[in-house]
């Protein structure tokens, strides 16, 4: 396939990055001269990079790996991001590593939103809106947000990809797909760590991201399955102002979750806005089976009436029932001490094909959770112990799917925020109401439901009394 300019340049940047930061024989050995159209032009970029690469040499592979993508930006700096949750393929110091790793990303010029707007909706702001702000509120690698209001006084948040972002994100995943496979070829050794799958399972998710229809669609099917959950505002989609490149939507105000102190201070309930952070997670994940993907605080706001808001559905989990059941089944075990046969529960979801040896794992789980058994819950949390079985996994090579580990994710996102807003809280008896209420809710129809059906199961079970 040949590569057209723009490619070959982007490629030579990533080379040359991938040099200045330790990785010479990555390049040495895997470059192609089909891919060096300038031999003289490389060469000086080829010595520059040589050359700022002595400064850097005391620097840990896994903090080159993380210089290296955030110095990329864009989709190497997201990957980098999706690399640090996955505590089953990646050692320990390369999560550290990559948690810190940021996306800086410049705001775009307002001509050059306006040309993108105007291009998508046939009409620039200022015909379809009584006000739009020239500045963003908010900027990020695909797109960024501006505040806008409706003819009818609406305030609604106007989200606008960059210009180009289809054809730079493409570039990017297509080099970021031949550096796998790379990488595997130098390095065969890493082929159970399962580099290529992850980076496909990243492209198909980014590609989705660049469709603000889909994202919209998303909101909707949220509005539908959080209807009768009154603590959780959702913004409206209006779809007269929106397309795969437009997503306009209500302005959400209010103070992150994790502002503890600004909550206070405005006379907000604490301990209600931490329940309604475990009931919205549980809802989504053990109920609907289709959860929000990246719920960190600054997605999570609290309005000036207590109700708790979401924002950016770009990326979401969903979970089949047998899973979810599964879950539940290590969730309450684990909370009784059935140790064994929540580590088989959870099994149930996970490919073990390549696994050395499953008892071995399985022993030192079990060990694990014994070591915690009886500690407060400050000490430690099932969202804790799911990172730990993570961990563990990528010594065994026992893989989980992308929706557990984004699960595992916004679990212990919302655990530490619950934690923050009452250091007291009970995950077992908070449960309890919140199951039961969806069991009384299909009276007379005890298994018409997945609420119902997992209440009755830790009755069965023991959980609850």
């Amino acid at each position: 396939m040949t590569e057209t300019t723009k490619e070959l340049k982007r490629l030579q940047e990533i080379m040359a990055v991938l040099i200045q930061y330790g990785f010479r024989e990555v390049v040495d050995q895997g470059i192609t001269r089909k891919w060096i159209p300038s031999p003289k032009t490389w060469r000086k970029t080829y010595d520059e990079a040589v050359q700022q690469s002595r400064r850097t040499g005391m620097l840990s592979t896994p903090h080159k790996l993380r210089n290296v993508l955030e110095k990329l930006g864009g989709i190497f700096a997201k990957f980098g991001q999706v690399l640090s949750t996955r505590r089953d393929i990646l050692p320990p110091e390369y999560i550290d590593a990559l948690a810190s790793l940021r996306s800086n990303m410049p705001a775009c010029t307002y001509e050059e939103i306006l040309e993108v707007f105007t291009s998508e909706l046939g009409q620039p702001p200022e015909e379809l809106f009584e006000y739009f702000s020239p500045e963003p509120v908010a900027a990020a690698s695909l797109a960024q947000v501006h505040k806008a209001r409706l003819m009818d006084g609406t305030w609604v948040a106007v989200k606008i990809q960059r210009p180009n972002v289809h054809d730079n994100v493409a570039i990017d995943l297509k080099w970021l797909e031949r550096l796998g496979e790379l990488v595997i070829k130098l390095f065969p050794a890493l082929q159970p760590f399962r580099v290529l799958e992850t980076i496909h399972e990243f492209k198909e998710w980014s590609l989705k991201e660049l469709n603000f229809f889909i994202e919209g669609r998303h909101i909707e099917c949220f509005h539908d399955n959080f209807d009768r959950l009154s603590s959780v505002v959702l913004p409206k989609v209006y779809w007269r102002y929106t397309s795969q490149k437009v997503l306009t939507m209500d302005f959400m105000e209010g103070i992150t979750v994790d502002r503890i102190g600004a909550l206070a201070a405005e006379g907000h309930n604490l301990h209600k806005i931490a329940s309604d952070v475990y009931y919205m997670l549980l809802k989504q994940t053990l109920i609907d089976g289709f959860f929000h993907g990246d719920l960190h605080p600054g997605n999570m706001l609290i309005s000036a009436e207590g109700k708790l808001m979401l924002l950016d559905f770009g990326l979401v989990g969903e979970l089949k029932v047998d899973f979810r059941m599964a879950y539940f089944e290590y969730w309450t075990n684990l909370a009784l001490g059935n140790f064994e046969t929540a580590v088989n529960a959870l099994l149930r979801g996970a490919d073990t094909s390549a696994c050395p040896d499953l008892d071995a794992f399985k022993r030192e789980y079990i060990d694990f959770c014994k070591s915690i058994q009886g500690s407060s819950i400050s000490e430690y949390s099932f969202g804790s112990t799911l990172n730990y079985i993570t961990t563990l996994s990528s010594r065994y090579r026992i893989y989980f799917s992308t929706a557990f580990i984004l699960l595992i994710r916004a679990m212990l996102t919302a655990e530490g925020i619950i934690m923050g807003l009452n250091p007291d809280f009970q995950f077992v008896d908070e449960a309890y109401p919140f199951f039961r209420k969806y069991y009384k809710e299909i009276s007379g129809k005890p298994r018409s439901n997945t609420g119902s059906m997992l209440y009755e199961l830790g009755v069965g079970m023991g959980l609850w009394r």
